[in-house]
């Protein structure tokens, strides 16, 4: 993913005004500019200013240089939102070029040869600081897929639909692979036991609490800070005929990790296991028949449906009958084995949105011609 924030400098995505003071009163001005492309379907990316104005569409404004410092600053917000995404890292990262003068057709209209001297301010003045409340935290949810054991009896006390035998003494005749008719008789039955079975994902909200982010399934930090130092080439407004990228600077806006905090697990442990009976939004139904389908085997005796699923065979009056006959135990998180070794494992999916404040800040040269200039900053997320 690529986001090109035009700095200075204007095209058909979107522009602002940015005031440049530099050696005598007289204003000098440019323009931002910001394209946007979110780095996959669960995890976007938007850079806004500080009332939340999508910077793709408004464009930002830098406003007007000291005379006395030739100093200008820009807060904006860099924000990562995940909705039931994989746990997985990320790092929005930004490059910057060169700012050069480009004349009254500003914006979008540099020469084919890249100014120089006082027509340019080089790349090493801008750079990326943060304030005091440099990043915030909210909506953070962690989605776990429980696992539960399922175990109950099929007996002749279940009436069968189709035979007056019972439905333990029905289901034998249709399999005798399972227990004898005697036990049915006997009242033993037929012992159904079907382990870890998965139910449906269950989503925690976790409190944000951004001294102790540890806490967290996916563990947001602010950016980096410094300057520009080796400019980018050929993004956005800038030609790639004004020179070639060696190893631009890239510095990071954002960045998140997978939390592999043990007490993180616990804690998503305690919450999702309880005490008592399984909560019937984790039991996914299907998921049972399924699996009682296997367990019944098929049938192998007489004509009729011979070598058909005898869970198949049954009437949805019986199914539901030793459906509901069963009881369900919560299997302990500490217990599953990828849990143990792996937190992330467990969890199913992530939605949080992680908001970072840097600004973006221009030292004018002494000297600098006043003007429009044009330049891109370029966001690149993975």
């Amino acid at each position: 993913m690529k986001t090109r924030t035009k700095v200075l400098g204007a095209s058909a995505a979107a522009c602002a005004l940015l005031s440049l003071m530099a050696v005598r009163p007289a204003g000098a001005t440019g323009n931002v500019i910001v394209s946007l492309t979110s780095v996959s379907p669960t995890r976007t990316v938007s850079i806004t200013d500080l009332s939340g104005n999508d910077l793709t569409t408004t464009g930002l404004s830098l406003g007007s240089t000291n005379p006395a410092s030739r100093s200008l600053a820009f807060p904006f917000a860099v924000k990562v939102s995940d909705t039931t995404m994989t746990p997985s890292t990320f790092n929005i990262q930004a490059e910057m070029s060169n700012l050069y003068l480009c004349g009254s057709g500003c914006p979008g209209s540099l020469p084919s040869s890249a100014p120089s001297g006082i027509n340019e301010i080089t790349s090493p003045n801008l750079s990326v600081s943060y304030s005091t409340a440099n990043m915030a935290v909210s909506s953070v949810s962690a989605l776990v897929a429980p696992l539960f054991n399922l175990t109950g009896t099929v007996t002749n006390t279940l009436t069968a639909t189709e035979s007056a035998l019972g439905l333990c003494a029905y289901i034998e005749t249709l399999n005798t692979s399972l227990v004898g008719l005697d036990t049915c008789a006997a009242g033993t039955g037929i012992p159904i036991s079907i382990p870890n079975l998965a139910g449906f994902g269950q989503s925690i909200a976790r409190t944000v609490n951004l001294s102790s982010l540890s806490s967290l399934p996916l563990i947001p930090q602010v950016g980096s800070t410094g300057a520009f130092t080796n400019p980018v080439y050929g993004a956005g407004l800038v030609p790639s005929s004004y020179g070639t990228d060696a190893s631009p600077t890239a510095l990071t806006m954002v960045q998140g990790s997978v939390s592999t905090d043990a007490t993180l697990l616990t804690t998503l442990a305690g919450l999702v296991s309880g005490t008592g009976a399984v909560p019937n939004s984790y039991i996914d139904t299907n998921a049972i028949k399924s699996a009682l389908r296997t367990s019944l085997g098929v049938v192998n005796t007489g004509t009729t449906n011979l070598g058909d699923e005898v869970w198949d065979t049954l009437s949805t009056t019986d199914q539901n009958t030793i459906v509901g006959a069963l009881t369900a135990s919560v299997v302990p998180m500490g217990t599953i084995g990828s849990c143990v070794s792996s937190t992330a494992s467990c969890l199913v999916g992530v939605t949080g949105t992680y908001e970072s404040f840097p600004v973006l800040n221009v030292s004018v040269p002494s000297g600098t011609a006043t003007g429009n200039f044009e330049g891109t900053l370029v966001v690149t997320g993975f």
